[in-house]
């Protein structure tokens, strides 16, 4: 009898492979080096996407997925505070990217100018529970209700977008995750109201 395949499971092989392929070579890797990755024929591999842009397209979708059914489950956690459910949203880390090489990522928009677009799109949408969270926030007290909320969901998507495009992690031996983690930070120091209970729990 044929074992029946998971989806979700082929979908994340399917991704892990072209990742891996990404994470060796940037953007210079080959559909060939995907199909080799995943000891999947060469006729199969051109089936599925019919072009190398396609192929990005799809991880560049399965990446913010991943991070959005994280924050899906960070909002719905009822064992959370609402400053612990904004803090975990903002951090959260695409799967698969958190040892990504920077020197992979720089040439994306002048090479695929297409894939990029889509990358700046899904960038600016899927932020209904952080700005949820943030007016709650406000609601409580623990946001400062003199913070423009469109104006920290600007600043938060204009320096991801300048770490994909600029070299200044590398130039200051920063890796993604120590930048990401310095730009969460920065934000909700700047926006927290600062109360003897919410510095003590940061410092616990």
């Amino acid at each position: 009898m044929r074992t029946k395949r998971n989806p979700l499971v082929e979908t994340r092989r399917l991704m892990g492979g072209i990742l891996e392929a990404f994470q060796k070579d940037g953007l210079r890797f080959t559909m060939d080096d995907v199909s080799r990755n995943l000891g999947m024929s060469k006729k199969t591999m051109y089936n599925l996407f019919h072009t190398k842009e396609e192929m990005f397209i799809c991880m560049v979708n399965y990446v913010f997925d991943s991070v959005k059914e994280a924050e899906e489950s960070i909002f719905l956690d009822p064992s959370l505070t609402t400053l612990e459910k904004i803090k975990g949203i903002l951090e959260v880390l695409p799967e698969g990217l958190e040892d990504i090489s920077l020197e992979n990522l720089y040439d994306l928009r002048r090479r695929y100018p297409t894939v990029y677009a889509h990358v700046e799109e899904r960038l600016e949408t899927g932020w209904g529970h952080t700005m949820e969270l943030l007016r709650q926030g406000q609601r409580e007290g623990v946001i400062r209700k003199d913070v423009s909320l469109p104006i920290i969901k600007c600043m938060y998507g204009a320096t991801l977008e300048q770490f994909f495009q600029k070299k200044i992690l590398i130039a200051n031996g920063m890796t993604y995750q120590e930048g990401f983690a310095q730009v969460v930070d920065i934000i909700l120091r700047s926006i927290v109201v600062k109360t003897d209970s919410v510095e003590t729990k940061k410092e616990a």
